[in-house]
């Protein structure tokens, strides 16, 4: 419960709504001036109660503001017009006497003051006007000044007049069904946050997808700009496609810069760029190494040369058995048999 400061008007400190980053303004305000625009309003709220419940802004507050929260000054009078603009404080009493104030921040100060059974009241600079005047006309009817905000005055009067809780009770419920025939709000608070809150979703998505859109396609207008620079230095483009697609498949990079490195590397090698540009995409290697192409172009100078691969000898080979020296050896085996049937059988005549 906020205290109030002895002798004075003001107060030690003031309740904080826990629900106070779910109101609607409040989340206005973070969207428009940042984060940082919450420290100042609750800067002003901060020297307003302290003040009592009004705040007089001059041209030196702003640079008080600045010194304790670190902020420009200029940044710190829009925030504050922005809490105009979206009725944080009252526009009326801004214009006409530069006060900071509002009807909610005065509804706080007055029940502070009620439950601390203090005498101060919202006077000077009022949006309680209204309901002033008519406890005021109350009591000159000769009925005690009964305030909606005032629960101990009232416990204290019903005791002495009874059925005048009947009576405001249903003066209050008459007033009530009034007000909601004449003014039934279209929507609640709650519902013009969803759908203000769907605009902004919808919105971001919007963006979000159209950037996506948009580096996409520069992606992919300097992607092909680096395959027509390869094509330019006598690369064949299907190949470049094949050796790229693989390269972007294993997330390696497929920048300018990487192409006049291979380029380069080529010249240094004596290997044209459609040659290595061929080797990579026939091969299917991701990675270049001028070496690979030159032991390639080695071995087949050298089957060109002896017109096929050769052997030592005519042997068959299939997997680890040698067939050409099995047979032979199988058909020696053979002959020697017989050989030696022959002999036992001269031997036995």
């Amino acid at each position: 419960m906020a205290k109030t400061r002895q002798g004075k008007k003001g107060l030690e400190f003031f309740p904080f709504d826990v629900n106070f980053y779910n109101d609607i303004k409040i989340k206005k305000l973070i969207k428009n001036q940042g984060a940082r625009s919450v420290s100042i309003y609750i800067y002003l709220l901060s020297a307003i109660y302290e003040n009592g419940y009004f705040l007089k802004w001059d041209k030196d507050l702003p640079f008080f503001i600045s010194e304790t929260i670190n902020c420009k000054e200029n940044y710190i009078i829009d925030v504050v017009n922005y809490c105009i603009t979206i009725e944080l404080f009252n526009k009326e009493l801004f214009k006409q006497n530069s006060i900071l104030t509002s009807l909610s921040i005065q509804n706080r100060y007055t029940d502070i003051c009620i439950n601390a059974k203090r005498k101060s009241r919202v006077k000077e600079f009022s949006l309680l006007l209204k309901n002033e005047i008519e406890d005021e006309n109350l009591s000159n009817s000769g009925i005690l000044s009964l305030n909606s905000e005032d629960k101990t005055l009232n416990s204290e009067f019903n005791a002495k007049i009874p059925n005048l809780d009947n009576k405001v009770k249903e003066s209050k419920v008459n007033n009530t069904s009034s007000d909601e025939e004449v003014k039934k709000p279209t929507n609640t608070r709650e519902e013009n946050f969803e759908e203000e809150n769907s605009e902004i979703q919808n919105s971001t998505f919007k963006n979000f997808q159209e950037e996506k859109e948009k580096s996409s396609a520069k992606k992919e207008k300097e992607l092909e700009s680096v395959k027509n620079f390869l094509v330019e230095n006598g690369a064949d483009y299907a190949d470049v496609s094949e050796w790229f697609r693989k390269r972007i498949d294993e997330r390696k990079a497929t920048t300018r810069y990487y192409a006049e490195k291979f380029i380069l590397e080529c010249k240094k090698n004596n290997i044209s760029v459609k040659e290595g540009v061929f080797a990579c995409a026939f091969n299917g290697w991701v990675n270049f190494n001028p070496q690979w192409v030159i032991n390639q172009k080695e071995s087949k100078s050298k089957s060109s040369k002896n017109g096929s691969k050769e052997s030592k000898s005519d042997d068959i080979i299939v997997g680890r058995v040698n067939v050409t020296k099995t047979e032979s050896y199988l058909e020696s085996r053979r002959r020697q048999r017989e050989m030696e049937s022959a002999r036992t059988f001269e031997t036995d005549i």
